[in-house]
């Protein structure tokens, strides 16, 4: 296991109980299998479960198994970019429902 001290990581799980949390990166291994220390999970929005809220709770020492870990970046200085797959689907959807035919690609 390789072991280090990081800032905050930001790191999201996969599958039906998908978490967000941040904590510093203690440790990592080949499998992604993840250490985070002072761990904080942000919370469901009960209405739409694939969204977080604002609201936190203090999850302590973490262990994240490397088949879960979905993402791990640093909690600060990276930008979010939208999907250029996402944006496509949305213009092909508008295409759709405005009854245009679709552009061809080169």
């Amino acid at each position: 296991m390789h072991t280090g001290v990081s800032d905050k990581t930001l790191t999201n799980a996969r599958g039906p109980f998908a978490i967000a949390v941040v904590g510093t990166l203690k440790g990592y291994d080949q499998l992604v299998n993840i250490v985070l220390e002072d761990t904080v999970e942000f919370m469901r929005d009960p209405e739409d479960p694939s969204l977080t809220t604002n609201e936190t709770r203090a999850l302590g020492l973490v262990v994240c198994r490397g088949n879960s870990v979905m993402l791990v970046c640093p909690a600060e200085g990276y930008v979010k970019t939208t999907s250029p797959f996402e944006q496509q689907q949305q213009d092909q959807e508008e295409q759709n429902d405005s009854g245009a035919a679709p552009e061809a690609s080169s």
